[in-house]
């Protein structure tokens, strides 16, 4: 859970970016005032940070059967995430159950003691994707589970989207078979829409599969023409 007193800012725009935070106005006020302020927990900006009512993916199936959510056939939603949403785990005890290894992306801990390096080789075999960031995606799971079977796609952010495509051409494999004559929708955020692009080109079939099921795939924030304002920012 989240330390007691912890709290967080929202703040949607244009202009917000992961580089333009502390040029932002309304953020660079609020949290000038978290600092300066004698009580910050009572700034109007902040909310409460909490766990609320999520729950680890794992036990999201529990919940469901327990809280009365639709039963019998439904679309398939699978969600395909973004660039480093997945946690990435090395020396798994047993090699296809992920989970049973040591999460290196993102814990907190692992990453301050300075073993994100653990992970540095791509090519290595000693690591694999595991799960996905429930605190980024656990909310849209939860909303899509009320209308669709959610599938979850973690893949290996540190490969190619060509490489990528390999777990989610197996992701629509399972929705088929768990899921006969189902809708199957592709739901990726940022790089996950390039994932799901090179499933098209590099797995046409498995592409066409979702398309004869009466499927559709919607892209959030994919940079389907690049990503220019990281480069430009980088080099000025």
């Amino acid at each position: 859970g989240f330390r007691p007193g912890a709290s967080y800012l929202y703040d949607q725009d244009a202009s917000v970016t992961h580089f333009r935070y502390f040029r932002n106005p309304p953020t660079r006020d609020a949290l000038r005032a978290w600092l300066a302020d004698d009580e910050p927990g009572k700034l109007s900006q902040f909310q409460p940070l909490t766990g609320g009512s999520k729950t680890p993916w794992r036990d999201r199936d529990a919940r469901l059967a327990q809280r009365g959510g639709p039963a019998g056939a439904r679309p398939v939603a699978i969600i395909i995430p973004g660039i480093m949403g997945t946690h990435i785990e090395i020396r798994r005890k047993k090699p296809d159950v992920a989970g049973s290894g040591q999460r290196i992306w993102f814990s907190a801990p692992r990453l301050l003691l300075g073993e994100l390096e653990r992970i540095g080789d791509p090519e290595s075999k000693d690591a694999a994707a595991e799960d996905l960031f429930e605190m980024v995606y656990g909310d849209l799971a939860d909303h899509l589970a009320a209308t669709h079977a959610v599938i979850r796609c973690p893949y290996d952010w540190r490969q190619s989207p060509a490489k990528c495509a390999k777990a989610l051409k197996d992701r629509i494999a399972q929705a088929a078979k768990e899921n006969p004559g189902q809708p199957i929708r592709l739901v990726a955020h940022s790089m996950g829409g390039l994932v799901a692009r090179a499933l098209m080109k590099n797995h046409a079939d498995t592409w066409q599969q979702v398309v004869k099921s009466g499927g559709r795939l919607i892209m959030l924030g994919t940079p389907n023409n690049g990503a220019h304002l990281m480069v430009h920012t980088l080099l000025g």
